[in-house]
């Protein structure tokens, strides 16, 4: 259960830029709106890529394998809506490092991409098992409703890693979750 947690917080933090390669006029931390919108631009690949690993572990039965593919569309579709407001929330993130004349949508493929890859081949049979289980009481959710759900829990899980590894190695670079952190919140009716 902790490695699905910790697969969450990566999906959570998206993509990891060390601190060296964060320019100057970029920002700490996102606050839980603009994390929320990454998130939800970068599930569809998350997703698809967990169908296709999963399937190599999970029955055909599996609620990832039998809902997953009706979720994908409905992610697909959320994730078109805030391609825009999650591209720009990337930029203001990561400062100079993303060239001001990449567009919006652009740089979600691109942190989709890197974030797909920084993945690929992670899931083993315990991991999807897990990820199945945890996914299938969720599975109807609407994917902003779902994904804000672990934007916090990532928030809480990223914080706990960096300050793990602020005492077992003061080199954050080497931190898989040093890069994009959740601001603070309470969350309000």
């Amino acid at each position: 259960m902790n490695r699905i947690i910790k697969y969450i917080a990566a999906g959570t933090v998206c993509f990891s830029i060390s601190s060296q390669a964060i320019a100057s006029t970029a920002i700490d931390c996102l606050n839980h709106n603009e994390a929320t919108d990454v998130m939800v631009a970068l599930a569809p690949g998350l997703m698809r890529q967990g169908m296709s690993e999963c399937s190599k572990f999970l029955p055909a039965n599996a609620t990832l394998m039998e809902k997953g593919p009706a979720a994908l569309n409905r992610y697909e579709a959320s994730a078109e809506n805030v391609s825009n407001s999650a591209g720009n929330a990337i930029r203001k993130f990561a400062g100079d490092f993303v060239p001001e004349s990449l567009p919006p949508s652009a740089i979600v493929a691109f942190a989709g991409a890197m974030l797909v890859d920084r993945t690929a081949g992670k899931l083993d049979e315990e991991s999807c098992l897990g990820l199945n289980n945890v996914w299938a009481p969720l599975a109807e959710f609407p994917s902003e409703n779902l994904v804000a759900a672990f934007v916090a829990v990532g928030g809480i899980v990223s914080q706990e890693e960096d300050e793990k590894e602020d005492k077992k190695d003061p080199d954050k670079s080497k931190n898989p979750l040093a890069g994009l952190k959740i601001c603070p919140y309470t969350a309000t009716s």
